[in-house]
């Protein structure tokens, strides 16, 4: 996905500007490494990845809006989610992401990033 679209997502949570800086710094000299930042397109919400939200946003103003980042539309997870939950987005566990894709092709991926 392109930076100068992920720059358009929602932050879930405040940054650290030098975490964010050097995040940045990573994707334009191309050593970048992640896992796949997970958003909602239908909310322009990220659901992961708030300081790579942010440092697309700092490259897309510096005209690197060009550059890409690995991301993956997760809304019919998080639809699937909130419907057997009776939620909505704004209710998601963001601090215990694994209940959302628990028993999906993505559990493995998101049992392996303590972040999530």
């Amino acid at each position: 996905m392109l930076l100068s679209e992920i720059a358009n997502l929602e932050p879930i949570n405040k940054t650290d500007p030098l975490k964010v800086l050097a995040i940045a710094d990573s994707l334009k000299d191309g050593t970048f490494s992640a896992p796949d930042l997970l958003y909602s397109g239908s909310h322009m919400r990220a659901i992961t990845g708030s300081h790579r939200v942010e440092a697309a946003k700092y490259l897309t103003e510096r005209g690197y809006g060009d550059l890409e980042m690995d991301a993956l539309d997760v809304d019919e997870y998080i639809d699937n989610y909130c419907e057997e939950n009776e939620c909505t987005i704004d209710d998601i566990p963001y601090n215990n992401l694994s209940a959302i894709f628990m028993g999906t092709d993505l559990e493995a991926e998101v049992m392996q990033n303590e972040e999530w």
